[in-house]
């Protein structure tokens, strides 16, 4: 299996959807939006790029299995090759007109990930990654920053929506890093902390612990 190519074809098909979702968010409309779970909106553009990118990289890799956001496609998790699939990973942004929404796909080989690309459809900035050879941001490598002191850092993260079982512990997080340069908050642009353009990732996990995914650590 050539993972250069394969995730040379995976940028095309995030791209080909991209350019489906910014058409269909021209002439967008909210009738078109339903609740998929609280505060979890969903609209047929969603399922229609879904299945769009199911079509194209089921030509792309026949043997492999599904697991898709909205569940288009039969999920096939048992297959050793399975792709991963947010079709439109930002999709409230979508539907209010703001132009901050992704297509992300993954591929898993047996328990490893190989191949992961987002596609930040407002930026046209399509970031990838395949096992063993970096990442890049359109076709160029990219790094983390070197910015080494968490004061002078901006650091992006997102807040819970919908499911608030740890919400203590995100609050806890919060009170640690609010002290540092700058606090970002747009969801699907994460991405940008491995090109630098941000310092950090802050995620809240199960047990109320800090990961500072950057050039420094906690």
């Amino acid at each position: 299996m050539n993972l250069t190519d394969i995730t040379s074809a995976v940028e095309a098909i995030a791209k080909e959807a991209g350019a489906f979702l910014r058409k269909q968010q021209s002439t967008f409309s909210q009738e078109r939006v339903s609740l998929k779970s609280l505060n979890a909106l969903v609209s047929d553009v969603d399922e229609n790029t879904e299945r769009l990118l199911v079509e194209r990289l089921s030509a792309l890799l026949p043997e492999a299995g599904f697991l898709t956001e909205e569940e288009t496609t039969v999920q096939e998790l048992q297959k050793d090759l399975v792709w991963i699939i947010d079709p439109l990973d930002g999709t409230t942004n979508f539907v209010h007109g703001l132009p901050i929404y992704s297509v992300s796909i993954a591929l898993k080989h047996k328990e490893h990930l190989v191949i992961g690309v987002v596609y930040e459809v407002g930026m046209d900035e399509c970031f990838s990654a395949f096992q063993g050879g970096g990442a890049r941001l359109n076709g160029v490598p990219i790094t983390v920053t070197t910015t080494e002191s968490l004061e002078n850092s901006l650091l992006a993260t997102g807040f819970p929506y919908y499911d608030f079982e740890h919400i203590d512990g995100f609050q806890n997080t919060l009170k640690f890093i609010l002290p540092i340069n700058s606090l970002l908050v747009i969801g699907s642009k994460i991405c940008a902390t491995e090109a630098s353009l941000n310092d950090g990732l802050a995620v809240v996990l199960e047990y109320d612990d800090l990961i500072l995914d950057s050039s420094f650590k906690l």
